[in-house]
């Protein structure tokens, strides 16, 4: 990744409360949006680094797929 791809993430910090960033969707329109589809994690497979775990939200099933797959993904924050 290009690393001036994302000047502002390095200093990125969660508004107070009853606050919202602009363009920054809250956490119930966040969790509605997601479809009844494959996402992709951030795991490769160490079997085979080709493919990467998924996980269907239609029906819960976890998998592993070819990297070359057309599957959504999902921004997640990690830690509290």
């Amino acid at each position: 990744m290009h690393k001036g791809a994302f000047p502002r993430c390095g200093g990125a910090r969660r508004p107070g409360p009853g606050r919202q960033q602009s363009g920054v969707p809250d956490r119930e329109q966040a969790e509605g949006a997601t479809q009844a589809s494959v996402y992709w994690s951030s795991t490769s497979n160490a079997n085979n680094p080709d493919n990467a775990w998924n996980v269907n939200f239609n029906n819960g099933n976890v998998n592993n797929n070819n990297k070359d797959n057309n599957n959504y993904v999902r921004a997640v924050r990690g830690g509290v």
